[in-house]
């Protein structure tokens, strides 16, 4: 991993999805600029829940912000532009059919979205 992280300079931010992650990248090495999010497996329910905390009048209008129509047209805007090959597109904007915005999934995107707002001006 040491030469990927060449590859993309001393100054690339690493994001580590999960603690276990982040403390096994820790032990590992120096990863410069390494932060953690939230892992997105539904067993981290909790983690989703405390990540709201002292947020919840902003999780609630971010809530209402978004719908499942807004994630199909992201994700279809993402991978055209990303010229994924169109097998894997249209396996996963079918896979998204069956999706269900959950409050849990809100909960989810909303950490997410503080985080990265948090790695982006770090």
């Amino acid at each position: 991993m040491q030469d990927e992280i060449k590859l993309v300079g001393p100054n690339a931010r690493i994001i580590a999805v999960g603690r276990q992650v982040s403390r096994f990248l820790l032990n590992r090495g120096d990863f410069g600029r390494l932060f953690d999010v939230t892992h997105y497996s539904s067993l981290a329910g909790a983690a989703r829940s405390a990540g709201i905390r002292r947020h919840e009048a902003e999780f609630e209008s971010f809530k209402d912000s978004v719908s499942k129509e807004d994630l199909t047209a992201t994700a279809q805007h993402f991978l055209a532009s990303a010229r994924v090959p169109q097998e894997i597109r249209k396996e996963t904007l079918e896979q998204l059919e069956k999706f269900q915005l959950t409050y849990s999934r809100q909960k989810l995107m909303f950490i997410y979205k503080l985080a990265f707002e948090k790695i982006r001006s770090d």
